[in-house]
This record gives C-alpha cells, structure tokens and sequence, in this order.
C-alpha cells in the first residue's frame, strides 16, 4: 500500500490570520483540502493520514466530510516539534502498515502536488527504498560560519534543494524513528534530515520550482496566481 502522511501541526504564526496557516481560505476552500484533494485523487494512494494540531482535529474530520476525502483513515494529534508530530504520525501506521508499505510525507502547507511529481516519487522510492523532491542549486552558495559573512564558495554540483513530497518504506522509516526516539532525539530538522544523520543515502525524485510553502502573506498571493495554470505548465 501506498500512504500519504500530512504534516498539518504547525500554527503559523508568521503568517497573523488568527488561525493556522494551512486553514486559511484561498478561494473559499482551506488550504490543507488543495493539499489532500492532490493525494486524493491519485489512483496510486491508497490512504492518507493527518497529523493535526489537537484544538483542530474535529475540524479536520469536518473538512475531511465536506469535501468528500474519502481516503482520510486518521487525523492523529501532533506533537510540540516537527519532529515529534512527524513521530507520531509514522507510530500511528505500526500494525497497519507493512514493512515493504510506502509512506510518503508531505507538508500540507504545499498545496501544489502535480501528479506527475507523486508518480515519479513512487517510482524513485520502489527502486531504491526512499526518494526525495530535489532541484539543482542554481544560485550561488556560500557557506557562512556566522550568518553575516561567507568563508567558503560551495560548488553547486554537490548541493541539491530538498523539498517534500518525500518518501520512504516503512521498515526504514519506523527503524529511523524509533532510533531517535531510543536516542531522544526530538527535534530533528526533517526526516531526510534524520535519515542522513543515522547513515542512509537518500535518493532524488523528480522536483519542481513552483513547489510554493506558504509561510507568509506573499506565499499566498504566489499560490493565487499560480493556481490558474495547469499541471504540466507548473511543472
């Protein structure tokens, strides 16, 4: 089977709606239902799982009934961090997902998952057992030692952007975690992050310049304009 894990626990608070970000309208739908709506109609996902602020789970199952998300299984409570909503969202799956199961994760505050970017995370994941979204760095990279200065020009061959939609078998992922949990470890960046960190290689799904993170004000404006064109121009 194939899951989908939405990471829906973060508040926003850069963002100053009062609510936060991902159930903020655009367009008169919430945010997080763009971002569902993605993996649910994909005929390769076969079940999505929230993990969401626990204040906001009724409300989650509210739109998971009114936009008919059919493939919803679980709103699961989110964590203090990141890393420990992630972490409670990937437990969740123990005795329901198999070892050999594809988890993808994703932010739901990236509302814009074209189709062809899930298939060929699929893809990328069943060959080689993870995949990550990536682009080629194209701007200068330097690195800095004090956030104000640069030391070091980095060569952008060995540098990749990483985004999410990423993914990940089971075995590996709930080995990954439960290390870090045995570790304490609760504040990890990201799990490609982790991933790197306990020693795995990851591999590079297809990504895409348009992947918008709505953080602030800004990012909604983006995602307005870009929502008038088609996957394959997006892409």
């Amino acid at each position: 089977m194939n899951f989908a894990l939405i990471l829906a626990g973060g508040v926003g608070a850069r963002l100053h709606a009062g609510i936060p970000k991902q159930f903020v309208l655009v367009d008169e739908k919430p945010i997080i239902v763009y971002t569902l709506e993605a993996f649910q109609n994909h005929p390769d996902i076969d079940a999505i799982v929230i993990v969401s602020l626990s204040d906001y789970i009724d409300e989650v199952w509210h739109l998971v009934a009114t936009y008919k998300l059919t493939k919803v299984s679980q709103v699961v409570a989110g964590g203090e961090t990141g890393h420990l909503s992630t972490q409670n969202g990937i437990f969740s799956l123990k005795g329901y997902a198999k070892a050999d199961d594809i988890i993808i994760i994703h932010d739901a505050i990236r509302p814009i998952v074209p189709q062809p970017i899930i298939d060929d995370l699929l893809k990328v994941c069943q060959e080689y057992g993870n995949a990550v979204s990536s682009l080629p760095m194209q701007e200068t990279v330097i690195l800095t030692d004090d956030q104000r200065s640069g030391i070091e020009s980095l060569d952008r061959k060995y540098v990749r952007r990483v985004q999410t939609p990423q993914a990940y078998k089971f075995v590996d992922l709930i080995n990954v975690y439960e290390q870090a949990f045995a570790r304490g470890i609760t504040n990890s960046v990201y799990c490609n992050t982790l991933f790197i960190e306990l020693g795995y290689r990851l591999y590079f799904s297809r990504g895409f310049a348009n992947n918008v993170k709505i953080t602030t004000s800004d990012d909604i404006a983006l995602f307005k304009a870009l929502k008038k064109f088609s996957e394959e121009d997006l892409i």
